[in-house]
C-alpha cells in the first residue's frame, strides 16, 4: 500500500508476481509460491523491469534473455504470447526451477543451459536481447566487454539490446568471502562478485566496444548515500523478513534521476542500445575463454 500510494515503478510486475505465487501454491508448489506472494520483486528490480519493458521494440518477435531474474521473461511471455523468448542460464538448478514455474503457470519459454558465449555463433539472430543485472558479475577469461560485444553481434540490424548494471560515484570491484552463485571454481580468499560502474566506465566498457551503436540511459538510486548498503546488510542478515518490505523501501529511499551526475550515491543504470539497420558483425575476441558467468 505504501508503494502504491507513492506510485513506485514496477507495480505491474509486483501484481503479476503475487498472482503467479498464488497459482504456484494452488498447484502444490507452496514454497516457491509463498516467496512470490510475499516478495515478488526485489528492491531495484522495481525500476529495472519496467525500464526493460518500455525499451523492447513493439515488433520484436524473437528475443533472448541472458541470465536475468526470471520474473521479467515470465511476465513478458505471459503478456506477449506471440513472442518467442529463449532463456540462457549457466546455472542448471536455477534454469530447471524456471522451467517448472513456467510449466505450472502455462507460460511458453525456451531454455538453454549455457552462458553468453553461445551467442558468438548466432550473429544477426534476435530482434531484442535483455540482460538484467548480469554484466557486472561477468569475470574471468572473458569479461563484460567481451560479453556485450557478443550480445550486440547477436542482434539483427535495427535490433535493441537492453542491459542494466549497478552504479556508484566511482568505479570499483566488489569481492565477497564466498561465491553466492556457486559457479566459480573453488578458490582461496575473497571471490569477485560484481563491478560498480560510473558513467565513464559505462561508456568505456559497455558502449565503446559496439561500433555504430546508439544508446539512451535511465538512472535509479538511493536518495541518500549509504541507504542501499544499509538495506543490503539487513537483507543478508534477515532474508525474506526484510525483503517483504521492498516496496516501502523503494518508496522511501529510492527514486529515478535524469542523469548519473544527479545521483547522490549508489543505484542502477538502464541502457537501451540500438544496432543500426546496416552493420557489420562484431568479431569475437581471439582468445578462447574458460567458463565464466
Amino acid at each position: 500500500m505504501r508503494g502504491q500510494r507513492a506510485s513506485i515503478p514496477g507495480l505491474q510486475f509486483d501484481a503479476f508476481g503475487r498472482r503467479l505465487g498464488l497459482r504456484l501454491m494452488l498447484s502444490g508448489q507452496v514454497d516457491l509460491g509463498v516467496s512470490y506472494v510475499l516478495n515478488p520483486v526485489s528492491i531495484v528490480r522495481y525500476f529495472e523491469f519496467p525500464f526493460v519493458a518500455k525499451s523492447i521494440p513493439t515488433n520484436a518477435s524473437r528475443c533472448a534473455d541472458i541470465s536475468s531474474p526470471r520474473l521479467f521473461s515470465l511476465f513478458w511471455s505471459a503478456t506477449h504470447p506471440g513472442v518467442v523468448i529463449e532463456m540462457f542460464n549457466p546455472d542448471r538448478k536455477d534454469l530447471e526451477e524456471t522451467r517448472r514455474i513456467a510449466a505450472s503457470a502455462g507460460i511458453a519459454l525456451s531454455f538453454a543451459n549455457s552462458d553468453v558465449r553461445t551467442l558468438r555463433d548466432r550473429p544477426n539472430t534476435y530482434d531484442s536481447i535483455w540482460s538484467i543485472s548480469v554484466l557486472e558479475h561477468i569475470h574471468g577469461a572473458y569479461d563484460d566487454r567481451d560479453a556485450i560485444s557478443w550480445l550486440y553481434s547477436a542482434l539483427r540490424p535495427g535490433g535493441v539490446l537492453v542491459v542494466t548494471v549497478m552504479t556508484d560515484r566511482a568505479f570499483w570491484d566488489e569481492y565477497r568471502d564466498v561465491d553466492p552463485y556457486g559457479l566459480d571454481r573453488p578458490v582461496s580468499g575473497p571471490v569477485f562478485f560484481q563491478r560498480w560502474y560510473d558513467l565513464t566506465s559505462i561508456r568505456a566498457r559497455l558502449l565503446d566496444p559496439l561500433p555504430g551503436a546508439t544508446a539512451t540511459f535511465g538512472f535509479f538510486g538511493e536518495t541518500r548515500p549509504g541507504a542501499f548498503k544499509t538495506y543490503e546488510a539487513a537483507w543478508m542478515r534477515l532474508g525474506l523478513s526484510r525483503s517483504v518490505d521492498d516496496p516501502r523501501e523503494i518508496a522511501e529511499n529510492f527514486r529515478e534521476y535524469m542523469t548519473w551526475e544527479a545521483m547522490p550515491g549508489a543505484g542502477v543504470c538502464g541502457i537501451r542500445i540500438v544496432k543500426p539497420e546496416r552493420h557489420a558483425t562484431v568479431s569475437s575476441p581471439d582468445r578462447e575463454p574458460e567458463l565464466g558467468h
